[in-house]
């Protein structure tokens, strides 16, 4: 299980050293004074524990719920320092959190009655957040779900944690996979691209299921399905509506045209006046109904993509997450509704108060749309936000009121108040003229301070208020939504803009520019946590407006002191950087660049215009290989050149570089360890390749550990072009990097957070096996093996896969394994089948049809000699776990010719097929064959009914190899084995519907019966699970199809087999799960007509029935033939008993409500045995 943990207060490693402590606060075995909560000690205002580790040390600890599942979060290890613990935690945004795995962890007990609770939360960006109760019930409700709220609700949140939840919740998964089919996957989408990344860049790390998910913005989709087409240029349809339609208002008609694309012309024609612009205008409404095909062949003819006009298809999606669903066009909505309109997962934030990117009417439309498509839907409200303190709520607040009333109050709210979760005097908001200005501009240095105006500044003016402030963080509100500051300056809000002077109180209707503006100023003041500055240098003029918008507020009160410059500054302006440039938004870039990291020109030209990479020839390296190469040969192969032309379009390296050879120890001067030694080497921007070259792949952990931190603490520093050069310079290179997990997690960082699809597909092909030119070799000692190695590797595959599923067309069956008798060298396949994670790595990416239709017989099995030295064959692994048999059942579904050996009538397929029906010889143990451990699972039963059995007749009739099929059927397991003591595959075969399917196979396929005499009375060992001191002739008749399956094998009814059977084995059980078999026998029709016959031909067997078969004896008064069984029964000593204490005896037997007292009979044919669905005469022999 996982053990979450916060990462800067306490380590991996003192997790693992207090392994036997935490297993007993999973098991509920601690109780006071060993645990105890910490009083006046919280962590994000919630209780902690301490757990006693020795006299001195304390291990703190809270009991959480992720996911729906109990966990628990260690917080840090103390020495009873119980101060400097509470400051620790107060630090609650500065804290990552990251999970750990203990293999051997036992399941979390819940203390039936216990103080402590477990609290809620859900992970994000690698912190942890507490749920409040809103936020559970949206958390675990059920779609179709529309949740509304207002900024900093914690929306965003919630709406992963659901998606969270549904991929965790073993129903959803049954749901997606079973009902909705295979090849399903998840979309979750928003309209910010970077919080895709970082939802998605979690999701990864994670690896939470199976189903695969998507993270899309809509122009991400747009583009990938209308390649070679570009995105709408800022203004286009304005220009063009002045053309057709020059009198049109081009933001209302952009988006009519949208209603139109999404709801059709008919029922656009009857929305009403709240639903859309044109309500009731019928002619302007036709007109516009006219221009969309006119749009739409414009696009078309241009290359263009329209977000609001041009359709996407969505397929293959069985759950949908939508974030900030009010920045979608109607047609967008139709669309992400439509594609789950079977499976209704369809789960969606919104919040209208935010929607001013020309739709306000966007609640309507979708309202619409999903009571068309769904009927019935789920609305919650999240009520309070988390972000604003309570004074600037208060502004909102009375900014959203006003906004309404001056529009007559028409529009639906979903909330009348902003209410904060902070203290009621928590927060500052002040407005401010020129005088007081001056004391604002300390702020300015702060990355968390950032000025918004309300319409975008040219150079000149943003050059005044850089100076003016201090500060270059300078935001519109369309750029600043997504994003949160613990200052806000809002430059003249009322000065600027000339629509607002002209609205008073009396105002009664508002425009629609009127109505946008008035949304964009709720924006902007809720993009503050704590401090609210508006400044008017004209506070008299604009006085009335002022109190109008914002209330009344303080305007003498002295301005408290800036916050210090700390330690994250630095980093929190990179990071705006990152943001500001992935929304191409280079203005604020450039100027954050430039007045705050005080960056030269040509290196802000760098940053934000990298220059294109030119193609140059790999030169060789000397670094030397850690291990001899291994090939192998491979049959029946394509050949292929892709490894035989060098990688391009990488950036070229000096040759004094590219021969630098590595040191095996590395000298620092005492004073300096050598983490600041390469901190320093890493300043000199030109020489960072010559240091990548030195240290990547180092033959010393420690270094590569060191050298890992210091390129993490320097990242944005980084010559991240010459980095990637410097990681794929050879094959040979690579997989030495990719040997070490410190160097598969450097890769992994550098895959996810800065390479393009370009670039991501350059570096998987370095990492694929590589065949020889003019050869069938192939070496596989490439890093793609030494990931699949690795439980890491493996996690960091799956996160490629997640984010560029594109590169699984790289990918041919020779990449993953070529055919071998030894099974060796190793290959990725070979690899990946040896773990639980590796397994799913190839069912989720590698059974693709082109890959299963290359494989071959002996890519799975071994031959029927066995071969001293050989390894297990990757079948042998495969059919130990479900998983691994999951993965079987797709190769042979998409190979069948791997599954079918009348098929395969060439020696080779035989050959290799049969090793499944051989016996492996191991000492003290008999009748371990392949076939027995397929028998031995539920799943593994399933296979062989639906993909074997032909097989398994075929063999009835060439058995080239002389293989003893009846004894891998029929011998017993040794004594020696106790958990399989004295079973065989016929015993496990008994146990359910399938495997007594396959029995009936093999019965009418190899002479069984003598051998099923003796086996069917074989009693199993008593520690055998499930069917532990039972014989298989009581395994059969626990089912109907069972009893049914016996009735028709003509030695089950004859004098010798009734003869064989004992007093015990058919009046008593040994196992508490397993009825006798008298009393399962009275249940059905052909079970009594097989009682009656056995009790003919061997009257003692029935001498020992006792008070425990009471319950199945009065079942048999119910039918005709079991009252012939009765008469049978009358000079028994169970009778006479029952007949002298029938009164008391029929009363418990009332008593005991048995299910059998009705006799159950087959529902439908396929409960009937395989025999007489095949329409065999049924024998009855008389005495």
């Amino acid at each position: 299980m996982n053990i979450y943990y916060l990462a800067t207060l306490i380590t991996e490693d003192e997790i693992t050293k207090q392994q036997e402590l935490i297993f007993k606060i999973i098991a509920n075995q601690l109780h006071a004074p060993q645990v105890k909560r910490l009083n006046g000690i919280t962590f994000q205002g919630q209780p902690v524990y301490r757990a006693k580790i020795d006299k001195k040390n304390r291990l703190i600890f809270m009991r959480i719920m992720h996911g729906g599942k109990p966990a628990l979060l260690i917080l840090n290890q103390n020495d009873h320092n119980y101060d400097e613990l509470a400051r620790k935690l107060s630090g609650a945004n500065t804290h990552k959190i990251k999970s750990f795995h203990f293999e051997a962890a036992p399941s979390i007990i819940i203390p039936p009655q216990s103080e402590e609770r477990f609290l809620p939360v859900t992970v994000h960006q690698e912190q942890i957040f507490f749920l409040d109760e809103e936020q559970q019930q949206a958390a675990n409700c059920s779609a179709p779900l529309l949740m509304s709220g207002p900024p900093g609700a914690g929306k965003t949140l919630v709406i992963y944690d659901l998606l969270h939840n549904y991929l965790n919740n073993s129903n959803n998964l049954h749901w997606v996979n079973e009902e909705l089919g295979h090849g399903k996957k998840v979309l979750f989408i928003s309209q910010s691209a970077n919080l895709i990344k970082k939802i998605q860049q979690h999701y990864s790390n994670e690896m939470t299921s199976n189903i695969p998910v998507d993270f899309f913005t809509l122009e991400q989709i747009l583009l990938t399905e209308h390649k070679g087409s570009t995105l709408l240029p800022v203004d286009a349809f304005s220009s063009w509506l002045k053309n057709v339609f020059p009198q049109g208002d081009s933001a209302v008609i952009h988006y009519e045209l949208s209603l139109i694309a999404a709801l059709g012309a008919e029922e656009y024609l009857k929305l009403g006046k709240r639903e859309c612009y044109l309500s009731g205008k019928t002619k302007e409404q036709q007109r516009v109904i006219n221009l969309l095909a006119q749009w739409r062949n414009h696009l078309k003819t241009k290359h263009w993509l329209d977000p609001l006009t041009t359709e996407i298809t969505l397929t293959n999606y069985g759950a949908i997450f939508c974030d900030e669903s009010q920045n979608f066009s109607p047609l967008t909505l139709a669309a992400l509704v439509q594609a789950v309109r079977k499976s209704k997962q369809f789960f969606a934030c919104f919040d209208d108060e935010q929607a001013f990117f020309s739709w306000p009417y966007t609640r309507g439309c979708l309202l619409r749309l999903l009571t068309k498509q769904f009927k019935d839907y789920q609305t919650l409200h999240l009520k309070k936000t988390w972000r604003c303190a309570a004074r600037i709520a208060e502004v909102a607040s009375h900014l959203l009121t006003i906004k309404h009333k001056l529009d007559g109050n028409q529009a639906k709210r979903e909330y009348n108040i902003l209410e904060s979760h902070l203290s009621p005097d928590s927060g500052l908001v002040q407005i401010v003229d020129s005088h007081k200005l001056e004391a604002l501009k300390p702020r300015g240095n702060l990355a968390e301070t950032v000025i918004i105006v309300l319409s975008s500044a040219d150079p000149e003016e943003r050059a005044k208020i850089q100076l003016a402030t201090g500060s270059s963080n300078i935001l519109t509100p369309e750029e600043a939504i997504g994003l949160d500051f613990n200052t806000v300056i809002l430059w003249k809000p009322i000065a600027t803009q000339k629509i607002l002077h002209k609205i008073t109180a009396q105002t009664n209707g508002l425009n629609l520019d009127e109505w946008k503006l008035l949304t964009k100023l709720y924006v902007a003041i809720t993009r503050a946590r704590q401090e609210l500055f508006i400044y008017e240098p004209e506070l008299t003029r604009f006085k009335g407006q002022l109190q109008l918008f914002f209330g009344t507020l303080q305007q003498d009160k002295i301005i408290p002191t800036a916050a210090l410059i700390d330690e994250h500054n630095k980093r929190k302006w990179k990071d705006q950087v990152d943001y500001h440039l992935e929304k191409k938004q280079f203005a604020a870039a450039r100027a954050i660049l430039k007045n705050h990291l005080h960056y030269t020109d040509d290196k802000i030209e760098l940053r934000i215009n990298p220059p294109s990479i030119a193609p140059i020839p790999i030169v060789p390296t000397p670094i030397a290989e850690t291990s001899t190469k291994k090939v192998t040969k491979t049959r029946n192969r394509k050949t292929t050149n892709r490894n035989t032309k060098p990688v391009t379009n990488i950036p070229e390296l000096p040759s004094s570089i590219i021969n630098t050879t590595e040191s095996g120890s590395i000298t620092t001067p005492e004073s300096k360890p050598l983490n600041d030694v390469l901190t320093d080497q890493l300043k000199n921007y030109d020489g960072q390749p010559k240091i990548f070259l030195q240290y990547l792949g180092h033959r010393s952990s420690v270094i590569r550990q060191q050298f890992n931190e210091a390129l993490e603490h320097n990242w944005k520093l980084l010559n991240l072009d010459e980095l990637f050069t410097c990681i794929i310079l050879t094959e040979d290179h690579l997989a030495r990097i990719a040997q070490s997990e410190e160097g598969r997690w450097l890769i992994k960082k550098i895959f996810l957070e800065e390479l393009s699809n370009y670039r991501q597909e350059v570096l998987i092909k370095a990492m694929l096996p590589i065949k020889k030119k003019d050869s069938d070799n192939i070496n596989y000692n490439t890093a793609l093996l030494f990931f699949c190695k690795s439980k890491d590797g493996c996690q960091y595959l799956n996160a490629f896969f997640i984010r560029n599923p594109n590169l699984l067309n790289l990918f041919e069956a020779w990449h993953l394994d070529t055919p071998s008798r030894l099974f060796y060298p190793p290959t990725p396949f070979r690899e990946l089948i040896k773990t639980e994670i590796g397994q799913s790595i190839i069912y989720k990416y590698f059974l693709s049809e082109s890959i299963v239709k290359d494989l071959q017989h002996h890519n799975l099995y071994n031959g029927t000699e066995f071969i001293e030295g050989a390894l297990f064959p990757p079948a042998s692994h495969l059919i130990q776990t479900t998983s691994g048999l999951k993965i079987l059942d797709k190769i042979y579904q998409k190979n069948p010719l791997l599954a079918d050996r009348s098929k395969n009538n060439g020696p080779q397929g035989l050959y290799y097929f049969d090793n499944l029906f051989k016996i492996i010889p191991k000492a003290n143990i008999k009748n371990i064959s392949p076939f027995f451990t397929l028998c031995l699972n539920p799943m593994g039963r399933i296979l062989i009914q639906t993909r074997l059995l032909n097989s398994l007749k075929h063999m009835a009739v060439s058995n080239p190899f002389k293989i003893k099929f009846i004894d891998t059927f029929t011998s017993l397991i040794r004594k020696e084995n106790k958990n399989l003591a004295n079973t065989s595959c016929i015993h496990h075969l008994c146990i359910d519907e399938a495997g007594q399917k396959i029995l009936s196979v093999l019965r009418e396929n190899f002479p069984l019966d003598i051998n099923l005499k003796t086996l069917l009375l074989k009693r199993s060992g008593p520690d055998v699970a499930g069917i532990g001191a039972t014989t298989p002739l009581q395994i059969l008749c626990r089912t109907e199809f069972g009893i049914s399956l016996l009735y028709n094998w003509d030695f089950i009814k004859s004098e010798e087999f009734a003869r064989i059977i004992t007093e015990s084995d058919f009046s008593e059980t040994q196992n508490a799960s397993c009825a006798p078999l008298f009393d399962n026998l009275c249940r059905t029709k052909e079970g009594r007509e097989i009682l009656y016959i056995w009790i003919e031909f061997n009257p003692n067997i029935i001498t020992k029935l006792s008070l425990n078969n009471s319950s199945a004896l009065a079942s048999l008064y119910n039918t005709l033939d079991g009252r012939r069984i009765i008469e049978q029964l009358k000079n028994t000593k169970l009778f006479k008993e029952l007949t002298l204490r029938g009164a008391q005896v029929q009363a418990n037997i009332e008593a005991q409500s048995v299910n059998f007292f009705k006799p159950v009979s087959p529902s439908s044919d396929e409960k009937k045995p395989v025999a007489e669905e095949m329409g065999a005469p049924i024998q009855r022999p008389t005495k």
